[in-house]
């Protein structure tokens, strides 16, 4: 997140924004036990980033948002 921070400045400067943490997904037992581990921190759900698909703003196909509805 150091690019970021040198981009928009560090999260400490803003009220309501929380840079999130990079995780490299390692198989589906690690994605189910991280997105529970967040739900159980009271998370809202993950995105999943294709690290192939370039980036481009807006909606991008190289992006999964994973949301738990309750």
């Amino acid at each position: 997140n150091n690019h970021v921070e040198k981009r928009i400045g560090t999260e400490e400067a803003f009220k309501y924004i929380k840079l999130a943490k990079k995780e490299i997904c390692g198989g589906l037992p690690h994605l189910e036990k991280f997105l529970q581990d967040l739900l159980d921190q009271g998370g809202e759900g993950i995105i999943l980033r294709d690290p192939h698909a370039p980036y481009r703003p807006g909606r991008n196909t190289g992006y999964l948002k994973h949301k738990v509805h309750e």
